[in-house]
């Protein structure tokens, strides 16, 4: 995944990277609200509240923080990881400046935060993304994986999951001191 990802960073030439999955679904309005907030408030991210979807199609929760259409200071971010609760979109500069996403940093994570140190991280406020939470032993995403996994092979799962986000804080860190220091 950390190969497919380096590949859209550098492999396009779009002004702007909108993620997004097969499996969820999108607002038929996301693109177009996404890059008008581009447009009007030139953050290098975007993000847009996520509805959370179980494999039944009932609702399991929302995006619940920030409340409100604005830009997300890094605080914010780190403490209530607003990025890994948000549709993304970012400029590919943005991208190309940052040097892209180093090994099993987590994109949700690592992208958001340093978008706040740069030109901002921009959230709309509006249900434009549909998230699944599928839960398949056979799962792309580690939270899939981890909701479907049983006895010893969770708990593993779960180690694996712990050390995917201290290695993206860790990352974070030291792009932070590269740039600082």
């Amino acid at each position: 995944i950390a190969y497919f990802f380096l590949c859209i960073g550098y492999a396009t030439d779009a002004d702007i990277v909108l993620v997004t999955s097969a499996d969820d679904f999108n607002h038929h309005d996301r693109t177009t609200k996404v890059v008008k907030a581009f447009e009007e408030h030139n953050p290098d991210m975007v993000g847009t509240a996520i509805q959370f979807i179980n494999d039944d199609n009932s609702v399991n929760g929302e995006t619940d923080f920030p409340r409100e259409s604005r830009f997300i200071a890094p605080i914010e971010m780190a403490e209530r990881l607003v990025g890994g609760s948000s549709s993304q979109a970012w400029k590919h500069e943005f991208y190309e400046t940052i040097g892209g996403i180093p090994g099993s940093a987590i994109i949700d994570v690592y992208l958001p935060f340093l978008s706040t140190a740069g030109k901002g991280f921009y959230f709309i406020h509006e249900l434009l993304y549909g998230y699944f939470h599928w839960a398949d032993i056979e799962n792309t995403g580690l939270g899939g994986v981890l909701r479907a996994a049983q006895g010893d092979e969770k708990v593993q799962y779960d180690e694996l999951q712990r050390y995917q986000i201290t290695s993206t804080y860790f990352a974070i860190l030291d792009h932070i001191f590269k740039i600082n220091c």
